[in-house]
């Protein structure tokens, strides 16, 4: 469930729909951020962030993947009793679902390829509609 890191693996072509959380950029300074806070690495699969991303959206928040990883992590150490009592979690969404709505459409209706036609738009919406 965690992991005890030294050094952040930067994945030039990362295997999750959460893309951007393997910036090369971000890594490093959220190591160093886990480590002065005294936190802990939680790992989650792709299916426990879309699920957090749905939630999300269900209360009117859109954001992209990265950001719901820390809404799914924080559920995995909840349930993995990571947390006391008192503890107070803060997850940070700061990345809009808005500029990858390619990849929201795709994580939902995959074999839709995403056009900007009426056609396409008709067709996402009848897939949207089926899979419910």
């Amino acid at each position: 469930m965690h992991e005890e890191l030294e050094e952040v693996p930067v994945l030039a072509a990362p295997a999750t729909v959460a893309i951007s959380i393997g910036d090369s950029t971000s890594g490093a300074p959220a190591l160093e951020a886990i480590k002065r806070s005294g936190g802990r690495v939680v790992t989650v699969r792709d299916e426990e962030i879309l699920a957090s991303q749905r939630q999300l959206a269900a209360h009117g928040l859109l954001v992209e993947t990265a950001s719901a990883a820390a809404v799914a992590a924080s559920s995995a150490g909840a349930r993995a009793g990571l947390f006391g009592d008192r503890d107070q979690i803060v997850c940070l969404l700061t990345g809009s679902g808005a500029k990858w709505s390619t990849q929201l459409i795709s994580s939902v209706a995959p074999r839709v390829l995403l056009e900007p036609s009426e056609a396409a738009i008709s067709e996402v919406a009848r897939t949207l509609r089926r899979s419910g």
